[in-house]
């Protein structure tokens, strides 16, 4: 098993300190997992390489792919919520879908997957 790519990107209205950007990146260095995240200011760090095969199997389990190529916009609306855009290689997981104002119907159990790894509860929303 190899998760050779997870990116997250989620454009969110600006809170009161300004804050909109939120952003997962996972890095493969010299045989580690290292999981690179933002919630606005905050940055944070986290070698991740004993969780990554949860994390991938949690991926499989869940049905990821089936996210793929799927636009999860929700109403049209000329100022949204919030944007995001997630993409996910490894390999037997190749996934690339967006949305507006809108999640997949499973998105809990994503969420639930990067909370067991160690990503607040609160991120991204």
């Amino acid at each position: 098993m190899l998760l050779e790519n997870l990116n997250f990107e989620c454009e969110v209205c600006p809170d009161r300190d300004g804050n909109s950007d939120k952003r997962i990146l996972l890095e493969n260095k010299d045989d580690k997992n290292y999981l690179e995240y933002s919630n606005g200011n905050a940055l944070c760090v986290m070698d991740i390489s004993s969780k990554i095969d949860k994390l991938y199997q949690g991926l499989l389990t869940m049905n990821i792919n089936e996210w793929n190529q799927q636009c999860f916009d929700g109403p049209m609306d000329m100022y949204p919520s919030y944007l995001w855009r997630l993409e996910i290689v490894a390999d037997d997981i190749n996934v690339s879908c967006k949305g507006k104002d809108n999640l997949p119907k499973d998105w809990d159990e994503f969420k639930k997957l990067l909370c067991e790894i160690g990503i607040d509860s609160s991120f991204p929303f």
